[in-house]
């Protein structure tokens, strides 16, 4: 959080659940966590956003730690693929259960393959992307909606291009105005964006 402060970066992500799929967690150590952590945060200015990840990509539970934590400074990250993926929400219903907390998006898209998630380039999965985008406008919302490329649990997955999106998804702003000319810092992103760790993510809508 002091990194943050010092980047001027307002959100830092939290996981509550380490692994993307659902499983056990100590819900009382993470509220216990989130309450200890929280002070400092809205000390830096930041605001911690609980991603929709593991156990709580079930929006409901996601809704309630939220509320039972009740802090100005906590908010969610909204991946839209695993409330859909692993508890079969629509976009609506996550939204209305998190609309009110959402700060950011992560987009990916994929397919069930032998049970399990087999990650696809936007457009070639089922996940219902462009419903969560029609929701998040109808809204109001002006934030970053970020296409992550999960390498880290897929090496099998290629560097995206411009040309690997599905007829009818390509790369644009999903508000009317970027923070900079698109040409001018992310006209080259399919060619020299550097991979942050194993996970590769660029900031972009999708329409």
């Amino acid at each position: 959080m002091d990194l943050a402060k010092r980047l001027d970066v307002p959100y830092v992500r939290v996981l509550a659940d380490k692994e993307p799929y659902p499983g056990d967690v100590d819900e009382a150590a993470v509220i216990s966590l989130l309450q200890s952590l929280l002070p400092l945060a809205k000390e830096q200015g930041v605001t911690l956003l609980v991603e929709t990840n593991g156990t709580y990509a079930d929006s409901q539970r996601l809704r309630d730690l939220c509320d039972k934590v009740d802090h100005p400074s906590l908010g969610v990250l909204w991946d839209v693929h695993h409330p859909y993926r692993y508890f079969g929400e629509s976009p609506q219903t996550t939204y209305q259960n998190l609309g009110q907390y959402i700060r950011h998006i992560h987009v990916k898209d994929s397919l069930m393959k032998d049970g399990k998630a087999d990650y696809q380039m936007i457009g070639n999965g089922d996940v219902p992307i462009s419903d969560a985008m029609d929701l998040l406008r109808a809204n109001g919302y002006d934030g970053f909606v970020v296409l992550e490329w999960v390498r880290r649990w897929n090496t099998n997955l290629k560097t995206p291009t411009t040309t690997s999106f599905a007829p009818g998804f390509c790369p644009v702003w999903i508000s009317p105005k970027p923070p900079c000319p698109i040409s001018e810092k992310h006209s080259t992103w399919n060619r020299t964006t550097p991979f942050i760790g194993t996970t590769w993510s660029g900031f972009y809508g999708f329409k």
